[in-house]
């Protein structure tokens, strides 16, 4: 059984025992709106199933939806995108090493100029980046903390850590499940009024 790629605060993968019991046995169409990590979609597409004494059915379709931009932008990039962002994530993982701390405070300045515009998510190379870095930034912060200021700045504390593995073995599951699944940012209203018609 293979979890979320991502440690980020409120990962409802310890909680999904519990989430289960309130389920059908049978789910046509799956909404988690504040997805966050995936855990729960990520869980139930996964037939080899270890927490449940009975496994439920994956779902016919799936939809996932959080307003974090950066984070939908991350599952839609390991999605359609992984190989290339391995390259990068390996690339990132060594030059972390080089200067860890001094590393994490240059990668947290650079998130501004996604937090603050919008049209980084036309080319499909800055959009690898910005996924490249949202992973690292919350494997790099205290807790898998991610925290935006309203200036967009990120300002979530370093972990310390002197070395960071975002050569996640739990990336091609993820990739292979999230292939599955529609991916949109949107809030809570919008991604349940669009997904009910």
């Amino acid at each position: 059984m293979h979890g979320p790629y991502l440690k980020y605060l409120g990962n409802k993968w310890n909680a999904i025992p519990q989430i289960t019991k309130y389920l059908p046995t049978h789910i046509t169409h799956l909404i988690e709106p504040f997805c966050g990590t995936a855990a729960f979609s990520l869980y139930i597409h996964q037939q080899n199933n270890s927490i449940l004494s009975e496994p439920i059915p994956a779902p016919q379709t799936t939809t996932l939806s959080d307003t974090n931009p950066l984070l939908i932008n991350s599952h839609q990039i390991v999605a359609n995108h992984l190989p290339e962002l391995l390259d990068q994530l390996k690339q990132t993982e060594e030059e972390y090493k080089e200067s860890p701390e001094k590393y994490y405070r240059e990668q947290s300045l650079r998130v501004q100029a996604f937090t603050n515009c919008s049209n980084w998510r036309d080319d499909i190379n800055t959009r690898i980046e910005a996924a490249r870095l949202f992973q690292f930034l919350v494997a790099g912060s205290f807790n898998g903390l991610w925290r935006i200021n309203s200036k967009g700045q990120h300002t979530a504390d370093w972990c310390k850590k002197p070395k960071i593995n975002l050569h996640h073995k739990n990336l091609k599951t993820a990739s292979t499940i999230l292939k599955l699944c529609t991916i949109e940012c949107n809030d809570f209203e919008s991604a349940i009024s669009n997904n009910l018609k």
